[in-house]
């Protein structure tokens, strides 16, 4: 028969761990009670908890070490390393889920995992970690900030959208952009260079996008004098106040020189007033000049004129009525020895019939061939005086 007072002392007996009472047989009942009196005594009474001190940061502990007992305040020496002091940062990154990632502080007390893939240092600038033959279309290279490489595609496919440069067929670059929080698909730039042992020379090329716009046309960078017809639209601002080529040296305002060496020619071009416009000068020494423009000593205002070899004078000049100087003789053919103002020739000389002449100078005679007026040809000679005497006639 159940007694209220016979389960509550089972109740608490299980309590404290101890074997309920199944029989009511001797004095089991008082042994029990023993035990729960036993029990509870050996429960320590708790004192009131203490205020802390007010010098240093406490932290209240019921128990440092095992078997400690009772209430007590504790600095953070007297805890080190047995407890972690609460820490909001710790408690930020304790309640991250997900399985990996690198730890990224977004804020104060707060965290993230980033999970991005990002490629291994040494890939960064061997086409992104990417296979050698992966980009041939330069519209659709991954979308990332990096160094890539673009080439042909098997069976010779084409590079798509890139660099007009003839000859190449596969490039190395960059594409760079502006910062966060912009992608490559809003903002960027490209700049490529073809691997010039598979064809083309090596000029960078630069396009840009502008602000989620399609890709700008393809421009090579400019490079000031460097330029070309070869590699510039324009050769305009090639301009040069004078010009020294390679050793040569001394070129003024206007001027180029050429380098002079033994038996080779050198140019100088000039356009100063008295001064020759283009000059040739051979290796010899003295040289021997060849000169196009005016004659600096005035004697003849020439439009070409050679210089002898000790450049004492000229030699032969040809004015602008197109009358021919010879300050010296005339050999021709394979005649020698004609001094100043000779001729010699080593062939015939062959003359056609004119109109009788008019009088030379002073002291000089005309010599020429006319018809006598009955369908013979006469040799004729006129004197100053303008008399004119047969030589010869025609047989």
């Amino acid at each position: 028969m159940s007694n209220i007072y016979v389960d509550k002392l089972n109740e608490a007996i299980t309590v404290l761990g101890g074997e309920p009472v199944t029989e009511p047989a001797g004095n089991v009942y008082v042994a029990k009670l023993d035990e729960v009196i036993a029990s509870l005594e050996a429960l320590t009474y708790q004192a009131a908890i203490p205020a802390p001190p007010a010098t240093e940061d406490y932290y209240l502990l019921t128990q440092v070490n095992p078997g400690d007992t009772g209430v007590t305040w504790r600095t953070l020496d007297d805890i080190a390393g047995s407890l972690q002091p609460y820490d909001p940062d710790l408690t930020a990154i304790a309640s991250l889920t997900g399985s990996t990632g690198l730890l990224e502080k977004t804020a104060t007390n707060t965290w993230k995992l980033d999970t991005t893939t990002y490629a291994p240092k040494a890939n960064i600038f061997n086409n992104d970690g990417n296979p050698h033959i992966q980009n041939t279309d330069f519209n659709a290279l991954p979308a990332t900030y990096a160094a890539h490489y673009v080439a042909m595609g098997t069976g010779s496919t084409p590079i798509a959208n890139g660099p007009p440069v003839p000859g190449a067929t596969s490039f190395y670059g960059f594409t760079m952009g502006v910062g966060t929080p912009f992608t490559p698909s809003q903002f960027a730039s490209q700049i490529y260079w073809p691997r010039s042992s598979k064809g083309g020379n090596p000029y960078l090329s630069v396009r840009f996008r502008e602000d989620n716009a399609y890709w700008t046309e393809w421009q090579r960078i400019y490079a000031g004098y460097a330029d070309s017809a070869g590699n510039a639209a324009t050769t305009s601002q090639t301009t040069f106040g004078r010009l020294n080529v390679g050793s040569a040296s001394g070129a003024t305002e206007g001027q180029i020189r050429v380098p002079g060496m033994a038996g080779s020619p050198s140019i100088l071009i000039a356009q100063n007033t008295g001064s020759p416009i283009i000059e040739l000068k051979d290796g010899a020494s003295p040289a021997h000049r060849w000169w196009l423009g005016q004659d600096t000593s005035g004697k003849n205002d020439g439009i070409f004129y050679v210089y002898d070899a000790q450049q004492a004078k000229m030699a032969l000049t040809i004015d602008t009525s197109q009358n021919t100087f010879l300050t010296g003789g005339l050999n021709v053919g394979t005649a020698s020895g004609a001094g100043a103002g000779e001729l010699r020739m080593s062939a015939f000389a062959e003359l056609s019939e004119m109109t009788a002449p008019a009088a030379g100078e002073a002291n000089s005679g005309r010599l020429y061939l006319e018809d006598n007026g009955a369908g013979k040809t006469r040799l004729m000679i006129k004197f100053s005086t303008g008399a004119a005497q047969q030589i010869a006639i025609q047989p």
